[in-house]
């Protein structure tokens, strides 16, 4: 049997809560060398012929033995490296991660996410997530920047 080959430069990135939202699981990366270090939410390549919401599921499984079901994909960031599928779940099982593979995880408190040694993008994307009226704002952004275009 052949593996899946990652499909180039499609990422997933996945951030836990508590049903709570007063904490989420994070993990510590090692990979790639400009992350090492820093604390980042869970994630991973896109198989080929995977959806990024499969990815989503099994990346957070693979990393932390949780089988989170729920996932909501919420917004896609596209950089030169390429396009990163950015997803928000809760559970009340979110504490209960563990590390299951060289890179460790663990669940951190919401209210330091801008004292954690975590990669910068950190202290918006989360805010983000646990925006309400993130669809909402961003529609109303869309519609500012399609009238200041046209």
């Amino acid at each position: 049997m052949t593996e899946a080959k990652d499909r180039p430069n499609i990422f997933v990135l996945g951030f836990c809560f508590s049903l709570a939202n007063t904490s989420m699981v994070l993990i510590e990366k090692k990979r790639p060398s400009w992350m090492a270090g820093l604390l980042n939410g869970v994630g991973g390549h896109v198989k080929t012929n995977e959806t990024p919401l499969v990815a989503m599921h099994r990346e957070f499984l693979e990393e932390t033995g949780l089988d989170i079901v729920g996932w909501s994909q919420r917004f896609m960031l596209r950089a030169r490296n390429g396009t990163v599928f950015v997803f928000q779940a809760n559970s009340e099982h979110a504490a209960d991660c563990s590390t299951q593979t060289d890179e460790r995880v663990g669940i951190y408190c919401v209210d330091r996410v801008y004292q954690l040694p975590a990669l910068p993008n950190l202290q918006w994307i989360v805010p983000m997530l646990l925006d309400e009226h993130l669809e909402e704002n961003l529609g109303t952004i869309r519609e500012r920047i399609d009238t200041e275009v046209h």
